[in-house]
């Protein structure tokens, strides 16, 4: 075992193989589960002579040679993990340690891309920064609350995490303020070392981040910070409810100074000078704040976490384990548990209680569709789901396994507050695990096939509604489960009106960007709101969602998708406008012999609607409208355009779903050849929200020409959906 304090002092090397990645989303689910003490994997290491193997120091992409023969370690497996973590906890790049710009700048050269970065934990600060960022550490409040960490699972608090990227080139990031290069230039210009540390300090504190990358070795730093935050958020506190005795009393009177009192006027009467008092509470509070958050992460995560590491000094054994270390053996999640409880016999059993064989048989019959959707689809049948991605030995898993536990949670929980005569909305522990684990058995069965019928509904209505043709494209899985939670009532299921609303929420939600921060806290919000707009028709707070959309200079504007900024499209607004266009109705493919409609689904002869084979050739193929390699004139080579993420032809508004057949007689084709050869193409290429520029598109087009084409389908794009949006509102 390794403590995570010493892995950021203690030097190993890794091979010549760098066995770094770039994987943001994958490396925040590893602090994620550093800090809410998950454990994460093991790493192997060869004690060893540096000069046993060509080695290279960790994060470096470099050869390392020592003068001499020393023992060292070696990191076989586990690079990426460990190479992560060792940045993430480590000032790797203290602008302290360097005389120049010119002197980091030979240091980070030597560096891996993927490290070039410094990782800040994210902190709501109120009217400042993060306010919609998951709140661990109840910043808000000021009242940190370390069993409620219990509650989290990694996946919930992944948008906390920030990585800061810089590099040597170019700017370097010299105008960024959490960029080293920044703070060596404020050196250079007159700054002293404090004064960069205060500037610093600042920063973080106007953005609300907490330099992770500090927790160990620069703790005065992160508490000035800590306490900077607290105070802000304090202030916010007593900006507000300074005169709500109640509410003071019941919240931040720790120490019960207004025991036996009820109000302000009852404390000028036995001698208390309220606003001395309540001055007292707010420095207790801020500085147990500080305090306890700055405990946690410096004692309970850097001091006292522990990496687990297996050690050998013998090569041939070191191998072999490489090999097999992860090989074999079987996973357990929370519907293993759930499926083990559910089986303990109960009174009334007359045979064996199967969970799995229940869900299992559910997803080998057809969802019986409502008659909006099947007039939606065409269908005369059900939807078969027995072929869905997302599905392992004809079990649901990742997403829609913890859907499904979710919302049987949710309505376990709605029906034991009702019981008791109290309102009910849902809140974060009412979808947890572990408070489904410790629900009675027989509740447990009794909701379970309503919670999972009701995730086979809300997938049915993201297949044909919203065009999320595979299971595993839906970006914001977290998704499923406001609309799950409506359609487990068959009331709504069959409600026309209905389909509407949530259709509405979701795609004001999806193109809004709601779903990039915070998606754990902001799924609740949406189970609460979504419900309350269609069993009480209050939805003004989603309606007004529709002003949010194409918005977000980090999700979805048209400066954005037009690779005018530094930040590039991600995977979750490709994949949005991919299926919003394929759920366009009607929508055809851009097929060279015939006008065949294009749609999410299938249908079998039966009238069953199917899914499509998950297989290029016969599946959905997702389609550069103007393929890499057509446009000569750019002067490019076709890898190293599908390689430059911030490349226009790479935006999303170049990309559609059309069939395997369609893409494989377009291949590298320019749109002026391949629009001419399809009948009818303007009907085509309208259902598809593709302008007429497009076919004007040719081997000698340029940029110019490319961007005029690209504004033109962004242009279709937001008018079809506001277009749609107005025909959603009931």
């Amino acid at each position: 075992m390794i403590r995570l304090r010493k892995l950021t002092i203690k030097l190993c090397y890794c091979l010549t193989s760098s066995g770094i990645t770039n994987g943001e989303q994958q490396n925040s689910k590893l602090l994620a589960s550093i800090l809410l003490k998950f454990p994460v994997g093991s790493s192997l290491i060869l004690e060893g002579q540096s000069n046993d193997f060509a080695l290279r120091k960790i994060g470096e992409t470099v050869q390392h040679t020592l003068a001499s023969a020393d023992p060292c370690e070696y990191l076989l497996d586990g690079q990426q993990r460990t190479t992560t973590l060792y940045n993430a906890f480590n000032d790797v790049f203290d602008f302290s340690q360097f005389s120049d710009q010119a002197e980091l700048s030979e240091f980070i050269s030597r560096k891996a891309n993927p490290m070039k970065v410094r990782w800040f934990i994210r902190v709501p600060v109120v009217g400042k920064a993060n306010e919609n960022v998951t709140d661990v550490f109840n910043a808000t409040k000021v009242v940190f609350d370390k069993d409620g960490l219990d509650h989290f699972e990694p996946n919930d608090i992944v948008d906390i995490f920030n990585c800061e990227t810089f590099n040597e080139r170019n700017s370097k990031g010299v105008s960024k303020w959490f960029s080293p290069y920044n703070q060596i230039k404020a050196i250079e210009t007159g700054k002293t070392k404090p004064q960069v540390i205060t500037q610093f300090v600042n920063d973080c504190v106007e953005y609300g981040m907490i330099p992770l990358f500090m927790i160990g070795t620069k703790s005065i730093v992160v508490n000035r910070i800590l306490e900077g935050i607290a105070e802000i958020n304090m202030q916010a506190i007593r900006d507000k409810y300074e005169d709500d005795f109640a509410f003071i009393k019941e919240h931040y009177d720790t120490a019960q100074l207004f025991d036996g009192i009820d109000s302000i006027e009852e404390c000028e009467e036995n001698g208390i000078v309220y606003s001395e008092e309540i001055e007292k509470i707010f420095i207790t509070c801020k500085s147990e704040w500080k305090n306890n958050v700055s405990n946690y992460l410096i004692r309970d995560i850097f001091d006292d976490y522990k990496l687990n590491s297996l050690v050998t000094n013998d090569i041939r054994r070191a191998i072999p384990i490489f090999c097999h270390l992860n090989d074999g053996g079987m996973k357990l999640d929370d519907f293993d548990l759930v499926s083990a409880k559910v089986a303990k016999s109960v009174a009334g059993d007359t045979s064996t209680y199967s969970l799995s064989s229940i869900i299992r048989s559910m997803f080998i019959e057809p969802v019986t569709l409502c008659s909006s959707l099947q007039h939606a689809s065409g269908a005369s049948g059900g939807l078969y789901l027995n072929e869905l991605d997302s599905l392992s030995d004809g079990l649901p898993s990742g997403y829609l396994s913890k859907a499904i536990l979710a919302i049987c949670t949710a309505l376990a929980r709605r029906e034991i507050e009702l019981e008791a005569g109290n309102n009910f909305e849902v809140k974060k522990k009412d979808t947890s695990s572990k408070t489904l684990l410790s629900l009675d058995t027989e509740v447990i069965r009794k909701y379970i096939e309503t919670a999972t019928l009701a995730v086979q509904r809300a997938y049915s209505f993201l297949l044909i509604r919203c065009g999320v043709y595979n299971s595993n494209k839906l970006h914001y899985k977290l998704m499923i489960q406001p609309i799950a939670f409506i359609f487990a009532e068959d009331r709504f299921w069959n409600d026309a009106a209905v389909h509407k609303k949530v259709e509405f929420w979701y795609w004001t939600s999806a193109f809004s960007g709601r779903y990039l921060y915070d998606q754990s806290a902001v799924v609740i919000d949406d189970i609460n709101q979504l419900y309350n707009w269609v069993a009480n028709g209050e939805g003004q707070v989603i309606l007004d969602r529709e002003t949010q959309i194409f918005q977000d200079d980090k999700f979805a504007s048209k400066d954005l998708l037009m690779q005018r900024l530094n930040e590039y499209p991600k995977e979750g607004i490709h994949n949005l406008i991919l299926q919003y266009v394929l759920s366009v109705s009607p929508s055809y493919d851009l097929h060279a012999t015939e006008t065949r409609p294009l749609n999410a689904f299938r249908k079998n002869e039966q009238g069953d609607v199917v899914l499509w084979p998950a297989n290029a050739s016969d599946g959905l193929n997702d389609h550069h409208i103007i393929p890499l390699g057509s446009v000569k004139g750019l002067g490019q080579k076709t890898e190293d355009i599908r390689q430059d993420p911030n490349h226009i032809l790479n935006s999303p508004l170049n990309r559609v779903l059309i069939s395997g057949a369609a893409n494989n007689v377009i291949s590298s084709m320019d749109p002026s050849r391949y629009f001419a050869d399809i009948p009818q193409n303007n009907i085509v290429m309208d259902s598809l929200l593709i302008g007429g520029s497009f076919k004007r598109i040719s081997t000698g087009s340029t940029i110019e020409d490319i961007e005029a084409a690209l504004s033109d389908r962004f242009n279709a794009l937001e008018s079809s959906l506001k277009s749609r949006l107005l025909s959603l509102r009931v």
